[in-house]
């Protein structure tokens, strides 16, 4: 079984995979060369996550602008 499978078959991760699943069934446009998941806090103390597709990525330029890894 591997990692993914195993994230799946936790009952505490099932709303994030159906999530997931519903937003990845379709295929993604060949435009799209990275995904990335967007997490905050809202001002309400409430966690969101957000997937978003870039048509651009370039590691170098991602790490320095950001100063995070």
């Amino acid at each position: 079984m591997g990692l993914l499978d195993r994230l799946k078959s936790n009952k505490n991760n099932k709303d994030f995979f159906e999530w997931l699943d519903l937003l990845l069934k379709n295929e993604l446009s060949s435009e799209i060369k990275a995904i990335i998941f967007n997490l905050y806090e809202d001002t309400d103390n409430k966690w969101f996550i957000e997937l978003v597709g870039t048509f651009s990525f370039n590691v170098k330029d991602w790490r320095e602008e950001r100063g995070y890894y």
